[in-house]
């Protein structure tokens, strides 16, 4: 458990470090606008979803805050200067498994996600707090709620997993069966299932949203990398294009990142995607507060690197990096921090899920005894419906 300190900032410049540093978690963006090129050979990045496909990725998100000075007042001239608390820094290593349910008419597609590994690292002042777990038997509860959610702990079990945020976070993420809907163009629309592990992360006394890292209140945008890497339109090699997202911070105040993208290399079916990017924030026009209560970011360098199947329709590998200072202004208090991210999504395995079992028939009932009840067993998820087949590759 990590105990806070006296010298660490107050609770809401805190939950400031922790909103941006959840937003500066290096992701794609759902908006392109595509530049013209000559070269005659194009291929689509967009995703090309299969009913029945079973994806494994590897995600490793690695996040440092250092604190540049504190959440605190503005001390009179002749106060000692309070020293800025110590880097936090905190890294997941999660496997997630995302089954495809159904693929309708227009292409989008219902996935059931779950993570199968989870290791959490959090380091403070060179000191290391770490859980890592593997994922409970499958639940028999319908996508969107905790696995075993509807069952009571068995014997001790509940007294086996320690008093700690971090422990009790960790634990409630890696009991989430996810449920996502992503459109033709691969973002995802809505995302279910999370909703226990960020009730856990709010009562958590510090740094609970932090903790969440990419499964927190951004995690459609985090997870949405996955399936969505450049625009609909065909690009040809050289080609570039415009990535663009934008969070709200608050009614009046927007994150805005900007990536320019290169498709830099096509061969063998495989596209080489490589992108630098900024990041800016928007003050609504005439807000009263922006001067009171706002956000700034400034020295701000992002990259990206991936590959891509172009035949399959699906990611290969991402690496993602940002870096940037973050001032925020809450009225009496003044926060500044320095936030580096690195985001790497690696496919690991492609599988097909096994077509649903009718269940076993019992065996007949002796003359003139009733019939036993059919039992049916239960299911951790709908079976997939029938879809379209995919369109050719392009």
């Amino acid at each position: 458990m990590i105990h806070p300190s006296s010298s660490r900032p107050a609770h809401r410049g805190l939950a400031a470090y922790a909103l941006l540093a959840l937003l500066l978690c290096p992701a794609g963006a759902p908006a392109a606008a595509l530049q013209p090129d000559k070269a005659k050979e194009a291929v689509t990045l967009r995703p090309r979803f299969e009913r029945g496909r079973v994806l494994t990725y590897h995600l490793v998100s690695d996040t440092t805050v250092q604190p540049l000075r504190p959440a605190i007042p503005a001390a009179p001239d002749n106060a000692p200067a309070t020293p800025p608390p110590p880097p936090t820094r905190v890294v997941h290593d999660a496997t997630i498994r995302l089954t495809t349910l159904s693929v309708d008419d227009s292409g989008a597609a219902t996935f059931v996600g779950v993570l199968t590994h989870l290791k959490v690292t959090v380091t403070v002042d060179g000191h290391d707090s770490t859980v890592d777990l593997s994922a409970p038997p499958p639940p028999a509860s319908a996508p969107g709620t905790p696995h075993g959610a509807d069952q009571p702990p068995a014997g001790d079990a509940a007294q086996d997993v320690p008093a700690d945020p971090l422990a009790d976070i960790a634990s409630a993420l890696i009991s989430s069966l996810l449920r996502i809907d992503a459109g033709p163009d691969g973002a995802i629309t809505e995302l279910t299932g999370l909703e226990d592990a960020r009730k856990v992360a709010a009562g958590s006394p510090r740094r609970g949203l932090q903790l969440l890292g990419p499964f927190g209140p951004h995690a459609a945008s985090n997870l949405g990398v996955i399936f969505r890497l450049g625009p609909a339109e065909p690009v040809a090699p050289r080609a570039t294009w415009s990535l663009t997202d934008r969070f709200a911070l608050s009614p009046a105040v927007t994150l805005v990142r900007i990536y320019e993208c290169t498709l830099a290399t096509l061969a063998d079916a495989v596209a080489t995607v490589t992108a630098t990017g900024s990041l800016t924030i928007d003050h609504a026009p005439g807000d009263p507060d922006a001067a009171a209560v706002g956000y700034a970011v400034d020295d701000g360098a992002l990259s990206l690197g991936a590959h891509w199947d172009t035949a399959r329709g699906l990611l290969i590998d991402r690496t993602a990096e940002q870096s940037a200072r973050l001032t925020a202004n809450l009225g009496p208090a003044t926060s500044a921090a320095r936030t580096t991210s690195r985001l790497t999504i690696t496919l690991t395995d492609v599988g097909q899920a096994p077509p649903p079992t009718a269940p076993a028939q019992p065996p007949p009932s002796p003359a003139g005894s009733p019939a036993p009840p059919s039992a049916t067993p239960p299911r951790p998820w709908p079976s997939p419906a029938p879809s379209p087949s995919p369109p050719p590759t392009r």
